[in-house]
């Protein structure tokens, strides 16, 4: 299942990733409050994973807007 693999893909790259990609795109002026919401909750992703498929692929897209403008691990 694609959701699935998704889900795992997210949840998989931790923490800190998440935190680090938060950072980035607050002090680059690339997301919304409701992004910036998303994004704090990712850094609790394997504690508390997420409600929706919906939110997850919002998440993918974060992470993709994120990295055409610059975001390296």
């Amino acid at each position: 299942d694609a959701n699935a693999e998704l889900q795992f893909a997210l949840i998989k790259k931790g923490p800190e990733f998440w935190a680090a990609v938060l950072g980035y795109c607050s002090q680059n002026n690339l997301v919304t409050s409701a992004d910036w919401q998303l994004l704090s909750r990712a850094t609790r992703l394997s504690q508390k994973p997420f409600d929706s498929d919906k939110e997850y692929q919002k998440l993918a897209k974060l992470l993709e807007r994120a990295s055409k403008h610059g975001f390296t691990v």
